[in-house]
């Protein structure tokens, strides 16, 4: 049996499908979990009410939409809430994720000294290979900026080649061989991440189940971001040593 205490873990919740704050709030708790991260495509009461739920019992509260620098009266009203944002935007515009490179990367720095928020890097995965292969300016530029990669757990499927876990439908490295063509191996990605505070997506409670917190460990992630609602499984099942697949993407 697999019991992990005060985990390294936040819970993700999306507002679009309709959670409670408060039964968000409560499955942290009892999940051991240090944090929320609140995701939304508009700010409203719902984003609010999580946030005074969350600091009622001292959890860490983050805030994620998409967003494009400079928009001072959209930060305004997130600071109301929560002064932790997990901004970004992606290429095609409608969502809240990180697609950019170190110059991007200090482009919200710069914005978040400026309007007085702590920025969290909603990073999209495929960025650590094409960083790791162009030499980590991107890691250097994010410095120790909390990151997010909330499908990293798709590199944790490659590197053991554990169909149990999810795969992201991102055509941008899925089916690639990722030590061939970026160096992906375990040593190399825990060397990239080691001074970073990086954390992975859990693969929703498959993910989970597989045992996305034991690979994310290995890996040199700084913990788990996982979907609510959140149950510890009795009993995991992975895989001990890297197998590298050598045909790998979207389940069939």
């Amino acid at each position: 049996m697999y019991r992990h205490m005060n985990r390294p873990l936040y819970i993700i919740a999306y507002s679009a499908k309709g959670p409670e704050p408060e039964a968000v709030i409560q499955n942290a708790i009892m999940q051991n979990a240090m944090g929320v991260y609140w995701y939304t495509d508009k700010l409203d009461s719902r984003a609010c009410r999580a946030a005074n739920e969350a600091r009622t019992f001292d959890l860490d509260f983050i805030l994620g939409f998409p967003y494009k620098p400079p928009a001072p009266h959209v930060i305004e009203d997130a600071t109301e809430i929560t002064h932790k944002l997990a901004v970004g935007l992606d290429r095609a515009g409608n969502a809240g994720e990180f697609d950019g490179n170190a110059e991007m990367a200090m482009r919200y720095k710069l914005d978040a000294i400026r309007m007085g928020y702590e920025w969290v890097c909603p990073l999209i995965h495929p960025w650590i290979c094409w960083d790791m292969k162009a030499g980590g300016e991107l890691q250097k530029a994010l410095g120790d900026t909390q990151c997010f990669v909330l499908t990293g757990y798709v590199l944790a499927r490659y590197i053991w080649d554990d169909k149990h876990i999810p795969c992201h439908q991102d055509y941008a490295i899925v089916g690639k061989d990722l030590r061939a063509e970026y160096g992906m191996t375990l040593e190399a990605l825990q060397n990239y991440l080691r001074p970073m505070d990086i954390w992975t997506g859990g693969g929703f409670q498959r993910g989970i189940d597989a045992g996305t917190e034991i690979y994310a460990e290995q890996m040199g992630f700084s913990g788990v971001v996982s979907a609510y609602p959140l149950t510890t499984p009795d009993q995991i099942t992975f895989h001990n040593k890297p197998r590298y697949a050598a045909e790998w993407g979207p389940d069939k």
